[in-house]
């Protein structure tokens, strides 16, 4: 019986190694799951993330590209207004040397026409008086 004893005795402590291990694997099957479920939670959250990061990114990169071609368009308007002013400025020393040039003549012509305002205010009351003494009116 010695060793039927035995026998049992080694098979009872066989199936309870084997259960041991049985509930080992168990415990770490449950382990695995809980973790691989926490994993795939920070997955989710990762995608979501880079998804909203994405979406930045493109958003930024239409402002940028928005942004470089107002830049652009001002630096080129600037340009034309800068050539334009500098054609404006042009016309202007232009007509202020023409007027330097006619100012004198003008000035000259004025007095003339000033003289000869005079002169004609004069011979017209000359000519009143005239009028008088010979007994005319005008």
């Amino acid at each position: 019986m010695n060793a039927a004893t035995q026998k049992i005795e080694q098979l009872e402590s066989d199936r309870l190694t084997v259960t041991e291990l049985i509930q080992q694997t168990m415990d770490s099957i449950t382990e695995l799951k809980q973790r691989l479920q926490t994993q795939q939670i920070e997955r989710e959250t990762l995608i979501v993330d880079n998804k909203d990061n994405f979406q930045r990114k493109a958003q930024i990169e239409l402002e940028l590209q928005d942004l470089q071609g107002e830049t652009a368009q001002r630096d080129a308007k600037r340009n034309d207004l800068k050539r334009e002013l500098a054609k404006y400025d042009k016309f202007i020393t232009e007509s202020e040397q023409k007027l330097a040039k006619i100012i004198p003549d003008y000035d000259i012509i004025r007095r003339q026409e000033e003289q000869k305002t005079a002169q004609r205010d004069l011979a017209e009351e000359k000519r009143k008086e005239l009028f008088v003494k010979h007994g005319c009116e005008n």
